[in-house]
């Protein structure tokens, strides 16, 4: 309101000696403010949700206490936010409620087969809806995403059925791809691997793993010689030739072999019987002392 100052404080003194420091201002006419006003004056506004960003369904609703805890993706476009979400779709008709379907994407053929054909409607733009909600025709749940109850954050991350699922669906843009690999590569790190920082004032530096903490690494520089608390997504892991890791990405899942080489952040590994190249989000180490994919 015109002419006035508001300030949070415990105690009406607090507010007193706070406009003490104002010189203009009467220090006698203070006032609390009544809450039936608070909601006129206190005003947050959402932050701005980034294009191919993840976010995490709260999921406190019964209609998407299915989805609790998922991770899905939002699509901007001009004034309107899309979330896509993994369907949890029962796989027949009948299922008990409390049952929780697991995530795949949405084949229209298989919804028909299970449900009959009238239980699917074409919509708009190759979408398809079913038991009224809409899905891609890629098979994604596309959901209107201002005003869902869901978690944003840059330390939000998919979980691995989830992060192949997205990519089978063809929906990702190559830069998200490659963030989201980076950020599912740092989210690995732990104590004495080798690291390569990306960001901030120290890009470019080589350096190990002290402690991890929430969202951020202790990394120990060698070329400084000290110490920084640096944020995971400004770390990748720095895999050498000569490391033995194991590969956690489809197709070769569970295929152990060694780093024989690298070119612009894709991995050579051999063993015995293949020589095959991965991205370094797909690999783990097999000793404590080697870097994480």
């Amino acid at each position: 309101m015109p002419g006035r100052i508001y300030a949070e404080v415990s105690t009406i003194e607090e507010a007193r000696q706070l406009a003490k420091a104002i010189g203009d201002l009467n220090t006698q006419v203070l006032r609390p403010v009544p809450s039936e006003e608070l909601r006129h004056i206190l005003r947050v506004s959402a932050p701005a949700v980034k294009h191919q960003s993840w976010v995490r369904v709260r999921g406190v609703t019964k209609a998407w206490k299915h989805y609790r805890s998922d991770v899905g993706l939002v699509e901007t476009s001009g004034q309107k936010n899309i979330l896509l979400l993994v369907p949890r779709i029962p796989a027949a008709p009948g299922l008990p409620s409390q049952d929780r379907p697991a995530q795949v994407l949405a084949q229209r053929q298989t919804i028909v087969a299970n449900f009959g054909p009238d239980a699917v409607c074409d919509g708009k733009n190759n979408t398809f809806s079913f038991q009224r909600r809409t899905y891609t025709d890629k098979g994604l749940l596309m959901v209107d995403y201002d005003g869902f109850d869901a978690i944003s954050g840059c330390n939000i991350l998919p979980s691995m059925l989830e992060w192949n699922l997205f990519k089978e669906s063809g929906i990702l843009e190559s830069n998200a791809i490659s963030q989201t690999e980076s950020a599912i590569l740092a989210s690995r790190l732990k104590p004495q691997d080798r690291v390569k920082i990306v960001g901030g004032s120290m890009q470019g530096l080589l350096g190990i793993v002290v402690e991890v903490c929430e969202g951020e690494c202790v990394v120990h520089i060698p070329s400084q010689d000290l110490s920084e608390a640096i944020p995971q997504y400004q770390l990748r892991a720095d895999f050498r030739v000569g490391d033995e890791v194991k590969v956690v990405s489809p197709l070769h899942a569970g295929l152990i072999a060694r780093v024989v080489g690298e070119n612009n952040g894709r991995f050579k590994i051999i063993n015995l019987l293949k020589e095959i190249e991965v991205r370094a989000w797909g690999l783990f180490p097999i000793l404590a002392n080697l870097v994480i994919g």
